[in-house]
């Protein structure tokens, strides 16, 4: 029986200081009945965001509205397509989760791919991904997202995943495996999308799912995107420093989510739930960097201007933030919020919200 080959990772100071935080972290999440409706309510944005991380990895835009009633099987008005690729993902997940406590083994990857791949093989054939007239090119391709060279070394790493002894912390062995897949990238189509499947599986049973309030999936695209592993695949990058911006994206997240809890004592439930991603991380970040301008928010979120205005602006109309200057010199500073009420209009949106998730429960509760 073949040995699994050893590692190469090499683990910072800076790498041990995020660690040293995430830890901190995942040992303070609250397990108290007051925390529930908080928690329940972030297991469905984690979801969108899992979601979301994948369709833009598939070159994909979706609303938040979109991906839920994709989710729950209704119809939207789109090409069927990217519906069905979106509808793929969802599958993959179900299948991860009904493998419980199973070793993630190279044939759960397979199956994975299987997945995700179902009903596209005659539409690459016809060069018919998106919308009937485009025909995307072989190298620049969200689909199909496979470069000319193969590495055996890389792959084998893949293989073994699972039976690596020298990276036992999950949050590493889920970085390392995420940079030799996209350097292995062992198959035809949907590589981008098998390896942030496989991210949410290697991290799905452990501690650092943070009770399913963390979107892993979010944190592995937020990272490829900033070493642009996806266009590049990992000609100029380490493993390690794979794996520490792995920490620091995942980081990031954990910040938000930690500032929810704190901001859940003097705001609302019903109007923290009313806030996107985006807007939850705004207000992280507020309360440690005191500002914050368009500009920021937008290269933050990777968003255009407009919508990071819209968010903001959001975000002031509910006395969440405050808005200092004019024009291109305006930025944002987080308002006192002790007397924070729902207005008539927050409460409605709040109805909305819940109406479209009545039927939605996190994907480790299927």
């Amino acid at each position: 029986m073949s040995s699994p080959p050893e590692t190469t990772m090499t683990i910072t100071k800076d790498m041990l200081h995020d660690l040293l935080l995430i830890e901190r972290f995942i040992s303070s999440i609250p397990s108290s009945e007051q925390y529930k409706p908080f928690i329940t309510g972030q297991r469905k944005r984690t979801l969108l965001s899992d979601l979301r991380a994948l369709s833009l990895s598939m070159e994909l835009s979706f609303t938040d509205r979109e991906l839920r009633k994709i989710y729950m099987g209704q119809e939207i008005n789109m090409h069927q397509h990217p519906i069905r690729g979106v509808r793929n993902t969802i599958s993959a997940l179900r299948y991860i989760d009904a493998q419980k406590d199973l070793p993630f083994t190279i044939s759960t990857i397979q199956q994975v791919n299987k997945l995700l791949c179902d009903g596209y093989t005659e539409f690459w054939e016809e060069g018919k991904l998106r919308t009937p007239k485009e025909s995307p090119s072989f190298d620049n391709d969200g689909f199909r997202n496979r470069p000319t060279t193969f590495s055996l070394e890389s792959f084998n790493y893949v293989k073994y995943i699972h039976a690596l002894e020298d990276i036992d912390h999950p949050l590493l062995k889920a970085s390392y495996f995420l940079f030799h897949f996209l350097k292995a990238y062992p198959y035809s189509h949907f590589n981008l999308q098998t390896a942030l499947v496989g991210i949410y599986a290697i991290i799905k049973n452990t501690p650092y799912a943070a009770k399913g309030l963390v979107s892993t999936m979010s944190v592995a695209w937020e990272s490829l995107s900033k070493l642009q592993l996806s266009e590049n695949s990992t000609q100029n990058v380490s493993v390690s420093s794979c794996a520490a911006v792995f920490l620091k994206s995942y980081v990031s997240h954990m910040q938000s989510i930690d500032m929810a809890l704190e901001q859940r004592h003097t705001i609302p439930d019903e109007l923290l739930s009313t806030l996107n991603e985006r807007q939850l991380k705004a207000l992280g970040v507020l309360k440690r960097k005191r500002k914050l301008s368009r500009r920021k928010y937008a290269i933050m979120n990777n968003v255009a201007i407009a919508t990071a205005f819209r968010d903001l602006r959001d975000m002031v109309e509910k006395g969440l933030a405050l808005s200092v200057g004019i024009g291109r010199g305006t930025y944002y500073m987080i308002a006192e919020t002790k007397k924070l009420e729902l207005t008539e209009d927050t409460a409605n949106d709040t109805m909305s919200f819940s109406d479209d998730f009545e039927e939605i429960n996190s994907l480790d509760e299927l």
